[in-house]
């Protein structure tokens, strides 16, 4: 599989790089993209070349549609490898190029990508602002499907942070989750990944449902609900939801081989597709399976490989909150200066005032010594 698809991106670098940019060929591209992206052995760093140039080719031709589209699949794939002061850095270009075009469609998806970075990052309360901008834009979307799509990652995106904050309560988590799974039911079963989608929502559902101590019953309702479309599922990073959702029920009712047999799965499709942060999260669920099982050198090698992992995320995220905040430390610095200004000068006028105060009375006092000394003589 590595081989052929190897061969396949460096025939189409080949094909792409001997043309003359032209829109055709730069929408041909990313038709061809899309395939290779939902192959097994994706790699990113060759899609990511490609990407680069086709955002280059439609810049030199000043077709901006070309350049959005690109910088949104291109956003896509370095959040989720963790990439995400990159990340940013492309959803802030193509939100500026898509309230150009005023495509709604894409700045609900930009707003929503905006978004997960920032619950990445723990900065909750700005993350659910972009998924509320994001649901506004998506208001004004005129394509069926496409409003269903949108509406559904930004409801994902809120259950996300909402959970992850732990500044909601369980019933709004289960909400957003139940939302994003009515607006996967809606899409046309010819809209491309439908089915993944159905799945992810309902396996993303069952597990909220489960953290809230709503029991098994209502979850595995769920479950049952999205199972009859697994195989349906061709881009499996879909099922990496779904295969999580398995492992916690099985964790759950203590059945710890069962559970780590649907965390591998969810484990290889992880690494498959290099989803960084999806792979820190198996790795840390599989070390407290073995530990459950007194399988202590399993658990410590699960543990390290999930902390080793942690590190990474936590050491891009430390340089993206840098960079997102440089300019607003940069404001607020400011504006402490304007403010340290009006100060001096308040502080100043008063010793100013007071000093003159002080003089007058010195000279009334020193003017009644005068009086008393002519009026004693």
């Amino acid at each position: 599989m590595k081989f052929s698809f190897s061969i396949s991106f460096i025939l189409l670098f080949c094909l792409y790089s001997s043309q003359s940019p032209t829109r055709k060929n730069i929408e041909d591209l990313k038709s061809s993209l899309k395939r290779l992206n939902s192959s097994i052995n994706f790699q990113e760093k060759d899609t990511l070349i490609l990407l680069t140039q086709i955002y280059d080719d439609s810049r030199e031709l000043n077709y901006k549609e070309g350049q959005l589209k690109a910088l949104d699949y291109r956003s896509d794939i370095l959040y989720n490898t963790g990439r995400l002061k990159e990340a940013l850095t492309d959803i802030d270009m193509g939100l500026k190029l898509a309230q150009n075009l005023n495509d709604y469609y894409q700045l609900a998806n930009l707003m929503c990508g905006k978004g997960f970075c920032y619950t990445k990052l723990g900065i909750y309360h700005k993350s659910m602002n972009f998924y509320n901008e994001g649901l506004r834009y998506s208001e004004k979307i005129a394509d069926k499907n496409k409003y269903h799509y949108a509406r559904l990652n930004l409801y994902s995106g809120m259950m996300h942070n909402a959970n992850n904050s732990k500044n909601y309560g369980d019933d709004l988590v289960i909400e957003y989750a139940k939302n994003a799974f009515e607006e996967a039911k809606l899409l046309d079963s010819d809209f491309e990944n439908s089915y993944g989608w159905l799945v992810q929502a309902g396996s993303n559902l069952a597990v909220v449902m489960l953290m809230s101590d709503k029991g098994f019953v209502k979850s595995e309702v769920s479950l049952i609900e999205v199972s009859a479309s697994i195989s349906k599922v061709s881009d499996k990073r879909f099922l990496i939801s779904y295969y999580q959702t398995k492992g916690f029920v099985e964790y759950e009712k203590k059945n710890y081989l069962k559970s780590i047999e649907y965390y591998q799965k969810a484990g290889k499709f992880s690494k498959d597709y290099k989803m960084v942060d999806e792979l820190q999260f198996v790795y840390k669920k599989l070390s407290q399976n073995y530990k459950a099982l007194h399988d202590f050198k399993n658990s410590l090698n699960y543990l390290e490989k999930s902390k080793i992992l942690s590190d990474s995320l936590n050491n891009v995220g430390n340089k993206t909150v840098e960079l997102s905040y440089e300019k607003e430390v940069d404001n607020k610095n400011n504006n402490f200066k304007y403010i340290y200004y009006l100060i001096g000068i308040i502080l100043f006028l008063v010793v100013k005032i007071i000093i003159f105060f002080q003089y007058l009375k010195y000279k009334k006092i020193k003017a009644d010594h005068l009086k008393i000394k002519i009026q004693s003589k």
